[in-house]
């Protein structure tokens, strides 16, 4: 029982004793009276009663109350049977959109959820991204809104990621891997976050500016380029959309401070593992959004500087340019191996960042590569994206049980487009393919009559 059902029965007691105390005295007088007055008070309460339930039941208060009770605390996980085929286990009780290609994050690979205390699960399945032992739609797993949003007018765009379980470094069947990106390692994200949707770019550091009079007294690192460079001044021309470079990590935690102070919420940098379950969007392949090359992505030398941020295709999960544009910093320093928890924002450090840059080959941009910068250099091909933590005041981004079905409808309208269209261009290739099969027979014929002469009459 809820809380409101606990208070109505309280009410309706008092109010019961008090109508029979009343009536009691007219008993005697007024038999027929009584009872049909005893009828419509108790007629009117099954009716409030019902009425309570049905209001009561879809509210954003107690939905939330209900999910946290079964998932226990720290998002721990309930459990339940699933039938995926996803490997490395599952997240307690939140869906995985991840653009309709991945299961939900509620099964492991045996098909059981056992997670525990950190909302994840420990399956033994195979690889892959599995199927879903549940709808990423479930009615019972509580599903943000991929739109994006700001906090304050000055804010960069965001866009909220499920809790999971990451996947992050790589295993032996990976032929770029490298020493630092090994073991691979499962760890759990326990909670939603709100990250950045595309890197902070120069215009959002400007208003920071503005309001502070910050000066950067860091030397960038332009490489062969020659003269003096700050983020103003990268070396390359840029415009407001362009990612913000030329900046140190101790830099980056002054804009930190002024954004959280500003939004009224606290802004900081991602960890290693938070970066990497956001890029890979419930993927396991080394990069989300499919093959990459220097023509769908800002990497390999594809520009000789940065590019408008979002320019290039967006991960599953609506993130843009988590490969290549610029090396993005993390919060961490670079004294363990791929999943392990690191210590971040601490003294002199070489510090992690992840995903790439203009000036990187491809291999050095897959979601698991490592780079390693000592605390307080800037460089020319290094920005940054934000996160933050998830809590009630985005309870407005909740999907309800109407998005979640028109969502899942949009998925299935655009898979059958999409069948549509590979099956409308099979048609065609085959027909091309008849068509040039025709036209070499007849040029076969019209050969092989010339090679044996007029015929004979």
């Amino acid at each position: 029982m809820t809380s409101v059902n606990i208070l109505f029965w309280l009410v309706a007691a008092l109010l019961g004793g008090l109508i029979w105390a009343i009536e009691a005295g007219l008993a005697s007088r007024h038999k027929t009276v009584v009872l049909s007055s005893m009828a419509a008070s108790l007629l009117t309460l099954l009716f409030m009663m019902f009425w309570v339930e049905d209001k009561t039941k879809h509210s954003p208060m107690e939905f939330q109350k209900v999910a946290k009770k079964d998932s226990g605390p720290a998002g721990e996980s309930s459990n339940e049977e699933g039938e995926g085929g996803g490997g490395g286990g599952g997240s307690g009780g939140n869906g995985n959109k991840s653009g309709g290609q991945n299961g939900n994050a509620n099964n492991s690979g045996d098909g059981k959820n056992n997670g525990k205390g950190s909302g994840s699960s420990n399956g033994a399945g195979g690889g892959g991204s599995g199927a879903s032992g549940a709808s990423a739609y479930d009615d019972n797993a509580i599903e943000y809104s991929r739109e994006p949003f700001k906090d304050c007018p000055k804010c960069p765009d965001l866009v909220i990621i499920p809790k999971g379980v990451a996947t992050v470094g790589v295993g032996a069947d990976d032929r770029d891997r490298a020493p630092e990106e090994q073991p691979a390692a499962v760890v759990p994200i326990a909670n939603p976050l709100a990250v950045g949707r595309l890197e902070i770019n120069r215009q959002e550091f400007s208003w920071f500016v503005e309001e502070t009079r910050f000066q950067s007294t860091t030397a960038c690192d332009v490489g062969k380029r020659r003269g003096v460079f700050n983020w103003q001044t990268p070396g390359f021309e840029q415009d407001e959309r362009h990612p913000v470079v030329c900046l140190s990590q101790p830099e980056v935690r002054q804009y930190l401070s002024w954004l959280s102070r500003k939004s009224g919420r606290v802004y900081r940098l991602p960890t290693e593992n938070e970066w990497e379950h956001a890029a890979r969007a419930g993927t396991k392949t080394p990069f989300s959004m499919g093959p990459v090359s220097r023509t769908t992505a800002n990497v390999g030398g594809s520009l000789d500087g940065t590019a408008v941020g979002g320019l290039f295709v967006a991960n599953p999960w609506g993130l843009s340019d988590v490969v290549g544009n610029v090396w993005e910093m993390t919060s961490e320093c670079a004294d363990g191996g791929a999943g392990a928890i690191l210590s971040r924002d601490t003294g002199e450090c070489r510090r992690l960042v992840k995903g790439g840059a203009w000036s990187s080959p491809i291999a050095a941009a897959r979601h698991a590569a490592r780079r390693f910068v000592k605390e307080g250099i800037a460089t020319n091909d290094m920005g940054f994206r934000v996160v933050r933590e998830v809590d009630e005041r985005d309870n407005d981004k909740i999907l309800t049980k109407a998005q979640k079905k028109v969502l899942a409808q949009a998925d299935k309208d655009a898979a059958a487009i999409e069948a549509k269209s590979e099956q409308e261009a099979e048609a065609e290739r085959l027909k091309r393919l008849e068509d040039a099969e025709a036209e070499l027979a007849k040029e076969a014929a019209a050969a092989k009559q010339k090679d044996n002469g007029p015929a004979k009459k």
